[in-house]
């Protein structure tokens, strides 16, 4: 906040500086301004503030307040050709973690001054590393202990490459190690939660499945137990009438349950249902086609040719390569020729 710093002087009219050009500005408290840039050095920044009444508003700002990255374009603007300038603002850039920027920076004030880098190098630099590398060991160490491995491999792998031979090296080892193990506990648990989440998608799958299966299944099995009920209750009549009507009940539901079968195959959801609807399918034309013969040969034993003919031609018609029903066919038509030529019933 402007509060926070050095309010110097108003001027109550355009000020001389205005002619320069105006930049934004940036404080660490998230506050952005738009001001001119007077003066800089390396504790405080003089810049001028527009006021909305006009005229401007000149302030002191200290460097502390200002985003890191703004500061470094504001003092890289004003060193040129200071080649010692230029270190030191390389030096700021390391303590702000801005290392590509410490490169330029150096890099720029070898092509000025390749005495002073020397002379930096070789004096100062060495105090300098074992402090960043040391800073940033404690940066990495922090940040696992928050969790986070990725942060802290990277400021691990950053001091043993290019910080070799400082103190922190053994303890960027001894991080790295760390992280190591947390990352692989990590992928551990993963896969764990992973082989987990699968089992129970499988579970629900295979529940869902299950229900498919049994909304196919059930209904065909009912009509199974209702026709072999009504087949069981004709077989045990007393007579060949009181047979009839639970044989055609039993035959018309194994009918019923090999074409809801058939019918089934298509919505079938899995190779198990298939084959249980395949048999449910078998046993219900096997069923109807024996419960028509038993008709077939109640109505024969009666002298009822010509249904008990009828009877067999729906067995074939659940089966048309039924040897059985096309053998008894056979016989009751030969029976009943012979029958109606000697003058018998129809």
């Amino acid at each position: 906040m402007w509060k926070q710093v050095l309010a110097v002087s108003v001027v109550l009219g355009f000020l001389a500086t205005e002619a320069a050009a105006q930049q934004l500005v940036f404080l660490k408290d998230g506050g952005v301004y738009k001001v001119t840039v007077l003066k800089s050095d390396w504790e405080t920044v003089t810049v001028s503030l527009p006021l909305e009444a006009g005229g401007a508003e000149t302030h002191v700002v200290p460097v502390e307040l200002f985003e890191p990255h703004c500061y470094y374009n504001i003092r890289n603007k004003a060193l040129e050709g200071d080649a010692k300038g230029r270190i030191q603002l390389a030096k700021y850039s390391v303590d702000n973690d801005m290392f590509s920027r410490a490169k330029a920076q150096m890099d720029q004030a070898r092509a000025l001054d390749p005495a002073a880098v020397e002379e930096f190098m070789r004096t100062r630099f060495p105090e300098i590393k074992e402090g960043l590398a040391q800073r940033l060991l404690e940066t990495g160490q922090r940040s696992l202990r928050r969790g986070s491995t990725k942060n802290a491999k990277k400021w691990a792998s950053v001091i043993l490459t290019k910080f070799e031979g400082t103190a922190a090296e053994a303890g960027a080892e001894k991080l790295l190690a760390e992280v190591q193990a947390k990352q692989d506990e990590e992928r551990t648990k993963k896969r764990a939660n992973r082989r987990r989440v699968e089992a129970q998608d499988e579970e629900r799958d295979a529940r869902q499945v299950e229900a498919e299966r049994d909304k196919l299944l059930k209904p065909i099995e009912k009509l199974l137990d209702e026709a072999n009920a009504a087949n069981e209750r004709g077989l045990r009549a007393k007579s060949v009438t009181k047979s009839k009507d639970p044989l055609e009940s039993a035959a018309r539901k194994y009918e019923q349950a090999a074409k809801r079968a058939e019918a089934s195959l298509k919505q079938s959801p899995d190779e198990k249902t298939t084959k249980s609807l395949q048999e449910m399918k078998n046993d219900a034309i096997h069923g109807g086609v024996q419960a028509y013969l038993n008709l077939a040969h109640s109505m024969s034993s009666r002298g009822s040719y010509q249904k008990a003919v009828a009877y067999t031609n729906k067995a074939l018609a659940l089966d048309p390569d039924n040897a059985e029903a096309k053998a008894a066919r056979a016989t009751i038509s030969t029976t009943a020729s012979g029958w109606n030529r000697r003058g018998g019933r129809r």
